[in-house]
């Protein structure tokens, strides 16, 4: 988590969507997100992305156990 500026939801789900990144052009910065989702789903989990405009964000990986 951090306490950045947040985000919101148009943006979270743009930086989860692989496609997003080719369209628009602006890859950086998302590509981590996207392999931690990755990941986290190749292992039966899922990944939660939070984000309060000014109060931050908050990304969970939730696995099975």
């Amino acid at each position: 988590s951090d306490v950045g500026i947040g985000t919101n939801a148009d943006r979270i789900r743009r930086a989860l969507d692989p496609a997003a990144a080719n369209r628009d052009g602006r890859s950086k910065g998302r590509v981590g997100l996207l392999i931690a989702k990755w990941l986290t789903e190749l292992h039966g989990g899922k990944l939660v992305f939070e984000s309060a405009k000014d109060l931050g964000n908050t990304a969970s990986a939730h696995l099975p156990r």
